[in-house]
């Protein structure tokens, strides 16, 4: 069976529905029938390739956030935001930023940010970061437990912003578990303010041994393989929801 594109098969019916309101005295008629089968495809080509184009730039324009969450004195964590960080900008996979917590030194906030009179000018910017961002990576330590109350602060005085926001979780721990016992409570958190929490994990186990502190991994191409899978995940629920928009 010939298959033929939906683009080809549109331009067909142009084609054949614009010479069938032509009658066998239209001068355009021999014009039309003189229409080439080179300059035929040369059309199609031409407009198949402007839509590639189109596609291609639409995806060049993906933009992620990484959450680094942890803001203790010689956190660890902060190497897998660095490794994601590298590693989706040396595989031209998307543009990426580190919204750092430790950077922000948030307050306890006392009120969502829609219900706060004065919003710091900090809040205002961590906002619109998590706003301007496709998809987001959250990075998060395991501490006793469950993640750090940095995390929990920083997600609860949002709402809008997550709405439908995919997000990736990568746990990390110095001990054999790589933080698996967070996932559960964050993906609650999450789902509650109707974030898209993607089906893919990147537990870290001794962090410590398998990064640098510059998010240098110690087995590159193990980890590598790894996160490949993981952010393909989440770049496939970033493109679903443009295409829902």
């Amino acid at each position: 069976m010939c298959y033929s594109s939906p683009t080809v098969r549109s331009a067909q019916a142009t084609f054949t529905t614009h010479d069938s309101r032509l009658t066998p005295h239209d001068s355009r008629h021999t014009h039309n029938s003189q229409l080439t089968h080179s300059q035929f495809t040369t059309h199609i080509s031409h407009t198949h390739n402007s839509q590639l184009t189109t596609h291609n730039s639409q995806l060049t324009m993906i933009h992620l956030a990484i959450i680094s969450s942890s803001v203790r004195t010689g956190r660890n964590s902060h190497r897998v935001a660095l490794y994601f960080q590298n590693y989706l900008t040396e595989n031209k996979l998307a543009t990426v930023e580190i919204i750092d917590l430790h950077q922000y030194q948030f307050p306890l906030f006392d009120e969502r940010l829609r219900l706060q009179p004065n919003p710091s000018p900090e809040l205002l910017d961590y906002a619109a970061r998590v706003t301007k961002a496709d998809g987001i990576i959250i990075v998060t330590p395991e501490y006793n437990g469950g993640y750090p109350a940095s995390l929990k602060n920083a997600v609860d005085v949002l709402y809008k912003e997550w709405y439908r926001k995919p997000i990736a979780i990568s746990t990390v721990s110095d001990g054999i578990f790589g933080g698996t016992q967070v996932i559960t409570g964050l993906q609650w958190s999450l789902w509650k303010i109707r974030a898209w929490t993607v089906p893919a994990m990147f537990p870290v186990p001794k962090v410590q041994e398998a990064f640098d502190a510059n998010g240098v991994p110690a087995d590159k191409a193990a980890v590598d393989k790894r996160a490949a899978a993981f952010v393909s995940e989440l770049l496939w629920c970033v493109e679903a929801v443009k295409r829902m928009a």
